[in-house]
């Protein structure tokens, strides 16, 4: 635990559920989804619980811990399978050839997503300790020499991946990719 109360740990593959409750109560994403429709849990359970159980089991999945809530959430993995999940396959394409043009070889460069803090504790460092945790973490793999991200346009985590090294890669419709040095 640090100074401000919170610890930054891998998510065990039996906490997997307890997701659901952080993003459905603790983000306030039940009453967002709602409006179109979609019911929270099930749209969880359908597209994400596999995922996120995957991720926890490879050791890819992070979360930020205080008085045992879970308060802050991060993902890495290959971009691959990153870009495998956005439906829009010029995005996709956009962001390969991106990477191609910079000399870079797509299987050595990971994605770094779902990054989430809970609105209460914003501003006390979580998403940047998740992402300097995801940053160590890939790099001590070997795997990889490169991190994309995916923002949407003027987002708060652009400042804070910018503080990591992060440069501009490519604007991909309504997003922006960006690409940081491991």
């Amino acid at each position: 635990m640090n100074e401000k109360g919170f610890e930054v740990r891998l998510l065990k593959p039996s906490e997997a559920p307890r997701l659901f409750d952080f993003l459905g109560n603790r983000l306030k994403l039940n009453s967002k989804l709602k409006h179109l429709g979609v019911n929270l849990g099930e749209y969880l359970n359908k597209q994400r619980e596999g995922e996120w159980r995957k991720l926890a089991e490879e050791e890819r999945l992070f979360c930020a811990v205080k008085k045992s809530e879970i308060i802050g959430l991060g993902a890495f993995g290959p971009v691959q399978d990153a870009l495998d999940r956005t439906r829009d396959s010029t995005e996709r394409k956009q962001v390969i050839l991106a990477l191609k043009e910079l000399g870079l070889n797509p299987s050595k460069v990971a994605a770094f997503h779902d990054l989430y803090t809970t609105p209460a504790e914003r501003k006390q460092g979580i998403a940047t300790a998740l992402i300097e945790e995801r940053l160590r973490k890939a790099t001590e793999s070997g795997k990889y020499s490169h991190g994309v991200v995916k923002y949407l346009a003027n987002s708060q985590s652009h400042g804070l991946w910018r503080k990591q090294g992060a440069v501009k890669l490519c604007q991909a419709g309504e997003h922006e990719y960006g690409v940081v040095k491991l």
